[in-house]
């Protein structure tokens, strides 16, 4: 059978309506990204959106120093019960914090060494802001490890719609790009808002009992280190295709391009969806019968593919389409960018079932070392590609450096060799 009653327990119910909440909250954040990011990028230009994207992928790589790297652990600890559990949700918003400080001044002292227009600059300080409000997304992890996502999924529901409320008001009346970089720390603002409403609501948890634990702090740091540089090396080779294309290109090109990831990565957080909610059933198994928990894995891997499969299939097909409708003939480059873009879906897919294997298996090193391969693969591919190929080059590289990092990696290593295999089963759909 293609796919075993994974949850014939009572917690199947529990796990689904969890998965339905994150569902409904993501497809609408897909619906929003792509017909409100295309009215955007129609409004803008490929010029100025180009500017745009350029800016939030500055910002990104140095905000993925913000959560050093302590989520997945966080959520493992709370799920553990190792540390009191109000110690533990103090320690990680206060080390969260001291991180979203770190990563704001390494972009305003940045900005020194680089010769960016003035009105670029305003741009990535005014998005830069948004690094503090997404300190409360622990707030998610939280409802993560108690499976009650419905609470954040709810909170970014109605943050959505007042987003999207707000973006269409200055496409409407005419504001200028530098609004619309304000819009995307409002949106973190607004959903920060939203978190707390239903922490301080549903969780047992009192500000008279915030009191962060230094020795905690040592230990999820300790834990972390290799998911912090690996999420760093993550962003790496998921933006710096955007701020090479701009410096060897133009920003118009990446404007191009921009609007072509706009639709691919927005699909990108269904392997989460699928993930966040699913692995928690499974990962207990780990330590009462590994074998069984192989078997789960596999299929989990194999619901994986078959969705980011069926899903690039489909996009590729209807590309042309696609972007004449959301982005007019303004945006004659994108559906090639597109058609090559998509198919990197499927190693993201991939990437995020294996990272949980890796997580459950305390590998999380090899997970660090696989990433800076594949982001050093990206950096030299876009380097060989760009100047030959522009921005079709710039997404053959993207594709071929996810297939290096959370494919082909895995075969180097004799400890993670097991997640090939049971990868390569599920890419066959062996048994």
């Amino acid at each position: 059978m293609f796919l075993p009653n994974i949850f014939t327990k009572a917690g199947f119910f529990k796990y689904f309506k969890n998965t339905s909440w994150l569902i409904l909250q993501n497809g609408l954040k897909i619906l929003a990204a792509i017909f409100i990011g295309a009215w955007i990028a129609r409004y803008l230009g490929p010029t100025q959106f180009g500017t745009l994207n350029f800016a939030i992928s500055f910002v990104a790589i140095f905000g993925s120093i913000s959560s050093l790297g302590i989520q997945n652990i966080f959520i493992r600890e709370l799920v553990k019960n190792n540390f009191d559990e109000d110690q533990i949700i103090s320690t990680s918003f206060a080390v969260m914090f001291i991180g979203a400080f770190i990563s704001f001044f390494l972009i305003y002292f940045s900005l020194f060494f680089f010769n960016f227009e003035k009105d670029v600059n305003l741009i990535i300080i005014f998005i830069s802001f948004s690094i503090f409000f997404q300190v409360f997304n622990f707030i998610d992890f939280f409802f993560q490890s108690k499976v009650l996502s419905k609470y954040t999924a709810f909170t970014n529901i109605i943050c959505l719609l007042f987003s999207t409320m707000f973006k269409v008001y200055l496409i409407m009346f005419d504001y200028p790009l530098l609004y619309f970089a304000f819009a995307l720390s409002f949106d973190a603002f607004i959903i920060a808002i939203g978190y707390l409403i239903f922490f301080f609501r549903k969780s047992k948890f009192y500000l008279k009992n915030f009191k962060p634990i230094f020795s905690i702090a040592l230990y999820l740091l300790k834990e972390s280190w290799p998911l912090l540089i690996s999420a760093i090396m993550i962003t790496v080779y998921m933006k710096i295709d955007q701020i090479m294309i701009a410096q060897i290109l133009n920003t118009t090109m990446l404007g191009y391009y921009a609007a072509g990831v706009t639709i691919s990565s927005s699909f990108h957080f269904l392997p989460m969806v699928i993930a966040a909610s699913v692995f928690p059933a499974i990962a207990q198994l780990i330590f009462d019968d590994r074998k069984l928990f192989d078997i789960r894995v596999k299929y989990l891997h194999r619901l994986m593919i078959f969705t980011a499969i069926s899903l690039s299939l489909i996009i590729f097909s209807a590309s042309d389409f696609l972007v004449n409708i959301l982005f007019t003939n303004k945006y004659q480059l994108t559906s090639e960018v597109l058609k090559v873009h998509i198919f990197a879906s499927i190693f993201v897919f991939i990437g995020v079932s294996n990272a949980k294997w890796l997580l459950a298996n305390n590998l999380q090193l090899y997970s660090l070392i696989n990433t800076i391969i594949g982001a050093l693969t990206n950096i030299l591919l876009n380097f060989i590609f760009i100047p030959k190929f522009g921005i079709i080059g710039s997404a053959w590289a993207t594709l071929l450096s996810y297939f290096v990092a959370d494919y082909l990696c895995l075969l180097i290593w004799p400890k993670t060799r097991e997640s090939f295999y049971l990868i390569s089963k599920a890419l066959l759909f062996l048994k």
